[in-house]
């Protein structure tokens, strides 16, 4: 204790202030100073004379130094070597708190005075090597004594790191008052000197100015020893020091600061070096770029992946819900994995534990092992800790959308499952749907319905886990169709229940697409869907339950997104994806119809005409070797055209709704509809009733789409009654494409009523511009199976076409049915009510009654067996139509001059009547047909048609005595 005391008054010496008085020369004082401290310890004097002051002051250091060696060593060896961390507090009785605080004093001196100076005396010669004077600030420094003063700061460091470590550099170090001021106060100070001279590159190195091999090892361990968080405040304050150090000095502290990050501790000792240890929430923005830029700076000596493996977990966990740890940590956390993930390359990725729910997904190296609930609330703590980017969410949660899906439908059904869980992860995944772009977003829940997300199972104490593919255990398997039809009728059947456990669920699937608010993408699933299961349709070997999958999907989206009226999550408010799929779907019977073609064509063969040659200019046909042979292979070709049937029956009511949904679609907006019109124009004559009935109902309104375009806006200055008309015409248009068949009517007799006005002296301009349009709607309609569409459209067509123009029409349908021969039975339901409603309408002019009388009469004459069914009717009309006009007659002259007048008492009309009769009675003698025809003949009032009625009795009795006979 003796030598401790003399060794701590030959320090106090050495700082020992003087008393008040005028301000002294400090060179002057430190030599004073020097000279008792030397006096004291018994050294020989110092030679002051010629030394500036700061070699005086690097006299003053060394000594100071010497002090606090002796004073080390005396205590190392009365406390001794303990394992106890370096940085502790150590008590010594025989120290008071003066000698503490002097000490501190000397330990500043030493790098005040010592290492500073000599060290920013020599770094200046290290970029110019062999120089001998430089300029520092305004000054110009001299540097030929560079060696001189890099052996003195060499030889300073390692003095003091042997303070250190005095056993070397396995040793550990001593627990003393000098230790822990050292690592406490002076880390900075040590690492300074120690980087600088420890790793001078070769290039930089000379005999004079080599690099001190020795000191690289001690540097690295006490970087070693002391805590992450204080090494890298040290090296970042070497880095950012003023004036800035040298440039291998600075890069040898960014690649050491990269060692400290990788160790276990490292992120969170920058994080505490930056944000300090308290809990506070404060987290700058400038700090936070400082942190992201240093984790994202990759050592040169380290792999990328393996940086990357080392950092981005140890970021991850600072997320996790059972650490406790400050929110701007979290912050910087997110922050930092954020810009890594938007701006690293692929290898970051591969590496990205945020990335994997759970370690089944990428090899076990490769991933973070957290438990799937935990990797949950960590992805949802991260995009909640930083700007909600669509790429970054995209880039974060796309490569797990699938299992996050999958997770969702089992959290869904097990009712033990937490509901926070549940609504965490249904959020991850509206929040995500709802930013990724269309094609991605397809993409990924087609890979839901292909079942990629693996399946999930809820645990008794609520864990989550993954597990292998279970078979489907169905519910209906205990049911009988008589359960079945008890449970529906009592009400506890749920129609949308998944009894056969079909996954994805398809009314849980759907309802999600719903809520994701994106017509886009559902547009594109359900057209996939839709694909999908024609696709499986025409696969004989498909799987049944993927057939139902696809069909029950079909149903929930045509149920749950088809139903809103105009509500932007409507899928048919978007249809552009649904008339692609609509277009393909009603052309993909081409090539079947081609085949139908063909086997009609041996039809035709045996029953005479086809239906192509009811066309008035029949279609040039070509004769198809694959025509002949037995007609057992009929069979095979029609069924592959009902195999078709389900899909374009789906497609015409797609149609439909999409058109009924979008009032304002049309031709221009969408081209597409002009390819479907023709299909559909193809389709109405197809085999099915149900395919015919749609295309002609999809077909006529398209044509009153069409029909809209070429409505004529009003100008500024418009006349009352072309309001009217263009009121009218849009009123018309908007019912022919309701759905109720009596509002269809309705809206034929407006257009009807709106070109009658014809018959006044002149048209308006307005009714002529709309005429070819309101034609092709006539046009369209009568092939209307329903009677009183049918009758308006051909009483709306009688206005607007020319009496000439029909009568040319019935002639080449009189060669039409002539050229039939045989076939015409087939046909007789198209051609005999059509004409038959012609002669029955009264307000049409009589020359085109007379035509279709002509025309049924040809019928009879071709082949008498067509009007069997109608037979009857016909000659009970005839007969009336005669009684009722026999007295009231005019010249048969009068018609031809008034071909457009509908007076019935023209001859000629008569004429016809009793032709046709005469052809029907030779099949159908009747007491009243003879009552009927003597009355005529005898009242009459042209001799034409007594005579004629005379010859039609005689016929009608010799075709009775005849059968009497028999």
């Amino acid at each position: 204790m003796e030598e401790l005391s003399r060794c701590l008054v030959a320090g106090s010496i050495l700082i020992h202030s003087e008393k008040a008085g005028p301000a002294p020369d400090l060179r002057a004082v430190l030599l004073t100073r020097l000279a008792k401290y030397r006096a004291h310890r018994g050294l020989p004097e110092l030679d002051g004379g010629d030394l500036s002051l700061v070699r005086v002051q690097e006299e003053t250091a060394l000594e100071a130094l010497s002090v606090v060696e002796t004073v080390q060593k005396i205590l190392d060896q009365d406390v001794g070597i303990h394992p106890a961390p370096a940085a502790a507090p150590c008590e010594v009785p025989a120290i008071g708190t003066r000698d503490i605080s002097q000490l501190r004093t000397l330990l500043s001196i030493i790098f005040k005075w010592g290492t500073e100076p000599l060290l920013a005396h020599i770094q200046v010669v290290w970029p110019a090597r062999g120089i001998t004077r430089t300029q520092v600030g305004s000054k110009l420094v001299d540097v030929t004594d560079a060696p001189t003063s890099y052996g003195k700061l060499a030889a300073m460091t390692r003095r003091l790191l042997s303070l250190l470590f005095p056993r070397g550099v396995r040793g550990t170090i001593p627990q003393t008052l000098i230790s822990s001021s050292l690592l406490n106060r002076h880390v900075t100070d040590l690492l300074r000197p120690g980087v600088a001279l420890g790793w001078v590159p070769k290039a930089l190195s000379t005999d004079s100015i080599p690099v001190v091999d020795d000191l690289r090892p001690i540097i690295m361990r006490l970087m070693s020893i002391l805590p992450p968080s204080q090494t890298i405040a040290s090296l970042g304050a070497i880095m950012s020091s003023s004036p800035l150090p040298p440039q291998h000095v600075h890069k040898s502290c960014a690649s050491l600061l990269s060692q400290q990050l990788m160790r276990p501790d490292g992120v969170r000792g920058l994080l505490a070096a930056v944000f300090g240890e308290s809990e506070s929430d404060e987290a700058p923005l400038e700090r936070l770029l400082h942190v992201s830029q240093v984790l994202s700076a990759i050592p040169a000596t380290v792999a990328v992946e393996d940086y990357f493996r080392s950092i981005v977990p140890r970021l991850v966990e600072l997320l996790s819900p059972k650490e406790r740890v400050s929110p701007a940590y979290i912050r910087a956390a997110s922050f930092t994995l954020s810009r890594m993930t938007l701006q690293m390359h692929s290898s970051f990725l591969t590496a990205h534990p945020i990335l994997l729910i759970t370690p089944d997904v990428l090899p076990s190296e490769r991933t973070l092992r957290l438990p799937p609930v935990e990797a949950v609330q960590i992805i949802q703590t991260f995009l909640t800790n930083t700007d909600p980017a669509p790429n970054l969410v995209s880039t974060v949660l796309s490569p797990i959308a699938t299992s996050l899906y999958a997770l969702l439908g089992t959290l869904v059904h097990v009712r033990t499952a937490d509901p926070a869980v549940r609504e965490s992860v249904r959020g991850l995944l509206i929040t995500w749907g709802r930013v990724v772009p269309v094609d991605e977003a397809v993409a990924i829940l087609w890979a839901c319905i292909d079942g990629q997300g693996g399946e999930w199972a809820v645990e008794l104490a609520g864990s989550v886990r993954r597990v292998e593919k279970q078979k489907i255990d169905s519910s209906l398997a205990l049911f009988t169709p008589e359960d079945l039809k008890k449970a529906e009728e009592s009400g506890a059947l749920d129609i949308d229940a998944n009894f056969l456990g079909l996954r994805p669920d398809p009314v849980h699937f759907v309802s999600f697409l719903k809520s994701l608010e994106r017509p886009d993408v559902a547009s594109g699933i359900f057209v996939r869907l839709l694909e999908g299961y024609r696709d499986l349709k025409v696969d004989g070997d498909s799987d049944p339950l993927r057939v139902l999958l696809f069909l029950q999907m079909i149903v929930q989206v045509q149920t749950q997104m088809s139903q809103d009226g105009h509500s932007p999550n409507n899928i048919l408010s978007k249809p552009e994806h649904i008339l692609s799929f609509i277009k393909h779907a009603l052309q993909s019977d081409q090539t079947q119809d081609s085949v139908f073609k063909r086997a009609s064509k041996k039809l035709d063969g045996q029953l005479g005409l086809s239906m192509d040659d009811l066309r008035i200019v029949p279609e040039e046909r070509v004769e198809d070797p694959d025509t002949n042979g037995d007609s057992d292979d009929e069979a095979p070709i029609f069924e592959g055209v009902q195999s078709n049937e389900e899909i374009i029956i789906t497609a015409l009511n797609l149609l439909l709704s999409v058109l009924e949904a979008n009032p304002n679609l049309s031709v221009q907006s969408a081209p597409a509809l002009g390819e479907i019109f023709k299909d559909a124009e193809r389709l109405a004559k197809a085999p099915s009733e149900s395919v015919r009935t749609l295309s002609r109902e999809a077909r006529m309104v398209l044509t009153v789409r069409f029909a809209s375009a070429s409505t004529i806006t009003p100008g500024p200055a418009r006349e009352p009654e072309e309001d009217r008309i263009h009121s009218t015409y849009q009123r018309a248009l908007r019912l022919l494409q309701d759905p109720l068949l009596p509002v269809r009517a309705h809206g034929l007799f407006l257009l009807r009523d709106l070109v009658s006005t014809r018959a006044g002296t002149v048209p308006h301009e307005v009714v002529r511009a709309l005429e070819p349009a309101i034609r092709d709607v006539f046009l369209q309609a009568i092939q209307d199976n329903d009677s009183y569409i049918f009758l308006n459209a051909v009483q709306g067509l009688a206005v607007l076409q020319d009496v000439d123009v029909r009568l040319r029409v019935g002639e080449a349908l009189g060669q039409v049915i002539r050229r039939c021969g045989d076939a015409l039975p087939r046909y007789a339901d198209i051609l005999v009510p059509p004409l038959f409603a012609l002669v029955r309408g009264s307000h049409l002019p009589t020359t085109i009654r007379t035509s279709s009388l002509s025309l049924l009469a040809t019928c009879a004459d071709t082949n008498n067996l067509a009007l069997i069914p109608y037979a009857n009717d016909l000659a009970n009309a005839m007969l009336d139509l005669l009684r009722s006009k026999a007295h009231h007659s005019v010249k048969s002259t009068d018609m031809d001059s008034q071909p457009t007048v509908a007076d019935p008492r023209f001859p000629p009309f008569r004429r016809a009547s009793l032709h046709f009769l005469g052809v029907l009675v030779r099949a159908f003698p009747s007491r009243r047909a003879m009552t009927t025809l003597g009355y005529v003949a005898a009242t009459d009032s042209d001799s034409v048609v007594r005579i004629m009625a005379q010859e039609v009795g005689e016929a009608v009795r010799a075709l009775k005595r005849a059968l009497i006979g028999l």
